[in-house]
């Protein structure tokens, strides 16, 4: 007995050294945890870590606790790090014997690895395949297009091995054989040319697939898996006892899926559902719990129905000892802003906060709790967030990288992800029982903690009290487990593209045509390979609550027998929720005591935003507002119909205080714009824009206080629209009379308002060419494209509808030279995008290149966009049209001419003119649209 207190205490003062709050392990949600069980640190859990790699080398991810390897496997899901290899041939080269591809690669020395009557195969791993990934020269010599030949093949226990030049001397003299990692976790370093950084710079492990004849090199050439691997399950970061993960004897197996040479380090088609094939097989040999983390996601179009959703639902549902941690996204800090998967309704989403002790000593701000960031995806239409962790901090990161602390929802889900491995840990240590992934998701939502001035939307349950959540798990898990999974929830929702969600979610313009009573279909969720038998016998009651009353269950108890959905009535009276406010009621299932309380919720929200007529000139205005450091003002905007502008104007007195950041997001949840900072210590007090292209629904201005602000921050606030109408037409007919400039022709008509000041102005900006893109068919759709001397830019544009983006988990567009090298990237939104290439880019041949990474290699939507390629000219052939009076009045039509004062250039063949008409008033665009003209 003193044997065991003695180690006991051992691993106590291991992992809870001094409170290093850059990497805050111990706070108060985990310390009393740490404190009463010090020895459930993760050992016995796998976290398995879908993301760009994690550098195994490293200290704080090369070991265990008890000296064995962290990380335990490694399988590249994104195929990035696959080298083709051919049957190698012998030759003699200046009187020595090679092998070789016959074209490029030749070594020699090979005969002390006995490779005689054995299959040879040679290939090379070549620098310039990564020439735009971030690791850059992976061996320090100056160059980026080095190679490095390998053989490969198996040796005398029938093991593949891999042999590398890895000094790049053609010879194999002393060159160690490498078997898959999994073997003996031994990996490749290649040796690089300044003796300092020889350590760590980029470890290659190898795994082969002869079916495909490829050895693959895994490594991780994006950071992101690396630091989110130490977050998770680091120990001893940078060789320090005192700086740990949240589960730091946890083993590890990276998935990566992300393709470090492409932007971002975007996903490829199929790769998630490659790593999860991986990690299902893994997990039906290991007798113990897994954890997922996925810190990867984009935008969600459709949250909880897009394709990515679908998939890690199904595998939660058929793998109920793995659960899925994944991270809520960063396209707060508007509501409606969940990404995918992190909508999936039996995954665990985390949104993201700023301790406030590491905002204290990384930066020097004086928080008084947790901070919920500003990027922080917030829910509506899907009960998600579920949780909010820590989503600043330091973290391990390869040599190459330029820095270790990192931001993001990211960062909150291997916090999240180490936490539960803890629980886990001692839940396999002291009860030897299995806990389902849904009841841990329900243990999270019953023993969270909310913090103050955040609602529902914005944290889910709130943080996680690891001492409460595993206490209530070891209650919990003594009952009998159901048959069901867990149940799904539906319901309509009129604003998403497929009208349907999880949650009840009404974002309309006048909430009196809000239904007086809305149906959600509740259905039981089995694994796929539960026997027939078992089914027949489901039977579960379910209690249902809400914890407000204007959303009331018609029912307070349903029943769901086998497979059967049950259709709950929630009556709603919404009439109480104030102008330019929202209200969110809980709704929640919790199944009778005879089963573990694997409760299942979904959420009601209605807004009710603020109304622009003719009684109120179209506009909003508001003094003395204020704001929070880490907290926001939300404003909803019901955009009148036919409004052509917005103009919102954020101002503070110079007497007041005010540090803010202001945000316009659309209908759909998605960015609109943004404006300046507001910052009194700048002496910036005034910020002013307008925003066009606008459509009907409803808009959210959010308002949030910066974290670096020393107190509350004052401000004004106001809004206003415009509506003109511009003709139908969308190609003009130019009109060319002797050697003037050409002239055309048209009629606009103001519909919201009479205006004052106002002329019609006019510019040829380029020309345009039109293309059809086909999706479905290829990953990778290019368009070859010429800058011309004579071009300002070229710029791409291209409207990716919210119905097709959720095929996808990654849409990456670039442009790259005829040497590969890529000279602008970006990520494809679901909504319009502009891709405006450098003005200081040189002339000559480009190619345009689209990636998208389906969700399902299999099953691919076949489907067209148009894509339209515009070159700018130098400079802009303009004209202008004044009204009489300057004046147009509400509801008249108003026709115009309008003459260039000189002739644009001649353009290609099969182009339009490209251009834009705006209305001004006194010197500002109230109206704007884009134009194409033919002669």
């Amino acid at each position: 007995m003193k044997k065991l207190t003695i180690v006991i205490l051992l691993i106590s003062l291991v992992f809870a050294g001094t409170e290093f709050t850059l990497l805050p392990r111990e706070t108060r949600y985990t310390t009393p945890f740490f404190n009463k069980y010090p020895d459930h640190n993760g050992k016995g859990v796998i976290i398995f870590v879908m993301d760009t790699g994690v550098e195994v080398s490293l200290p704080g991810l090369n070991k265990n606790p008890d000296g064995s390897v962290k990380v335990v496997d490694v399988y590249d899901a994104s195929r990035s790090g696959d080298v083709k290899y051919v049957k190698a041939e012998t030759r003699e080269v200046n009187g020595t014997q090679n092998l070789t591809d016959g074209e490029e690669v030749f070594l020699s020395d090979y005969q002390e690895f006995n490779l005689q009557d054995k299959d040879v195969y040679i290939g090379a791993l070549k620098e310039e395949d990564y020439l735009n990934g971030q690791a850059g020269d992976i061996n320090g010599n100056g160059q980026k297009d080095d190679t490095w030949g390998f053989v490969a093949f198996k040796d005398d226990n029938n093991e593949w091995t891999v042999v590398m030049d890895t000094d790049r001397n053609g010879s194999l003299q002393g060159e160690e054989p490498i078997h898959k990692y999994s073997k003996n976790h031994k990996y490749i370093m290649l040796p690089r040319k300044n003796p300092l950084f020889q350590h760590q710079w980029m470890a290659l492990s190898v795994n082969f697939y002869p079916e495909r004849e490829v050895v693959n090199f895994h490594f991780d050439d994006g950071a992101h898996g690396t630091h989110v691997a130490g977050i998770a399950a680091g120990y001893h970061i940078n060789g320090d006892p005192d700086v740990n993960g949240l589960a730091p004897a946890a083993k590890v197996v990276s998935i990566k899926i992300g393709n470090g040479a492409a932007p971002g380090s975007a996903t490829v088609t199929g790769a998630k559902k490659r790593g999860l094939d991986f990690i299902e097989n893994y997990m039906a040999k290991y007798k113990g719990h897994g954890i997922i983390n996925l810190s990867y996601g984009i935008a969600a179009s459709n949250e909880g129905y897009s394709e990515t959703d679908k998939m890690f639902n199904g595998f939660a549902r058929n793998n109920p000892n793995v659960t899925v941690c994944t991270s809520a996204g960063n396209e707060g800090p508007a509501i409606s802003t969940i990404g995918t998967p992190a909508a999936g309704q039996f995954l665990i989403s985390s949104g993201a906060v700023m301790d406030h002790e590491t905002g204290r000593d990384k930066y020097g701000w004086d928080l008084d709790s947790p901070k919920i960031l500003h990027f922080s995806s917030r829910g509506a239409e899907t009960a998600k967030p579920d949780v909010i962790s820590p989503g600043a901090m330091l973290s391990t990161v390869p040599q190459w990288a330029g820095g270790d602390f990192f931001w993001g929802t990211s960062m909150a889900s291997p916090y999240t992800a180490g936490q539960i491995a803890c629980v886990l840990s001692g839940l396999q240590l002291e009860t030897k029982k299995t806990v389902s992934s849904a009841l841990i998701q329900a243990g999270l939502r019953e023993t969270s903690e909310k913090l103050d001035g955040y609602t529902l939307l914005d944290q889910g349950a709130g943080m996680i009290n690891m001492l409460e959540l595993y206490e209530w798990l070891q209650a919990e898990i003594e009952k009998p487990t159901p048959l069901n999974y867990n149940i799904a929830t539906e319901t309509f929702v009129p604003t998403l593209p497929k009208r349907k969600s999880n949650s009840i979610f009404w974002r309309i313009y006048d909430i009196d045509d809000i239904k007086d009573e809305c149906e959600v279909e509740v259905k039981p969720v089995f694994a796929d390979d539960l026997y027939q038998t078992e089914l027949d016998e489901a039977f579960v009651k379910y209690h249902v609550d809400s914890d407000s009353r204007w959303a009331d269950p018609a029912q307070r108890n349903i029943s769901l027998l086998r497979d059967n959905s049950e259709t709950l009535k929630i009556d709603l009276n919404p009439g109480g929720i104030d102008e330019n406010s929202y209200k969110t009621a809980r709704i929640t299932l919790t199944p009778d005591n005879l089963y573990q309380e694997i409760a299942q919720e979904f959420w009601v929200t209605v807004v009710n935003p603020l109304h622009f007529t003719k009684n109120n000139d179209y506009s909003y205005e508001v003094e003395d507002e204020s704001v929070s450091p880490g907290h926001a003002r939300r404003y909803f905007l019901a955009v009148p119909h036919g409004a052509s502008s917005l103009s919102i104007k954020i101002d503070t007195d110079e007497a007041e205080y005010s540090k803010i950041r202001p945000y316009l997001f659309d209908e759909d949840g998605l960015p609109a714009g943004r404006l300046h900072a507001l910052s009194s210590d700048n002496e910036i007090f005034t910020t002013e824009k307008r925003f066009t292209d606008l459509k009907p629904g409803v808009m959210e201005l959010v308002v949030y206080g910066d974290l670096s602000g020393e107190r509350e921050s004052e401000f004004g606030l106001e809004v206003s629209f415009c509506g003109i109408q511009f003709g139908t037409d969308e190609i003009k007919d130019l009109t060319f009379e002797g050697g003037n400039g050409p002239s055309f022709s048209g009629k606009v008509m103001p519909v919201l308002d009479t205006y004052k000041h106002v002329s019609l102005q006019s510019s040829i900006k380029g020309y345009l060419r039109e293309h059809t893109l086909n999706f479905g068919e290829k990953d990778t759709l290019s368009i070859p494209f010429k800058k011309n001397k004579d071009d300002k830019t070229v710029q791409f544009k291209l409207h990716m509808p919210l119905i097709y983006h959720s095929n996808f988990t990654d849409l990456v567009i670039l442009a790259e030279n005829p040497e590969g090298k890529f000279v602008k990237t970006s990520i494809l939104s679901a909504k319009g995008n502009t891709f405006t290439l450098p003005e200081n880019l040189s002339p000559g041949p480009y190619t345009l290149k689209i990636m998208v990474a389906y969700a399902d290699y299999v099953e691919k939507e076949n489907f067209e966009l148009p894509l339209e390629e515009i070159h700018l000219f130098a400079k802009e052939y303009s004209g202008q049209h004044g009204f009489e009076g300057g004046s147009i009045y509400q509801g008249l039509e108003y026709p115009y001419t309008i003459d260039l004062a000189s002739a644009p250039p001649i353009i290609p063949s099969n182009t339009f003119y490209y251009g834009e008409l705006n209305i001004m008033k006194r010197g500002e665009s109230i109206a704007t649209k884009a134009l194409r003209f033919e002669e």
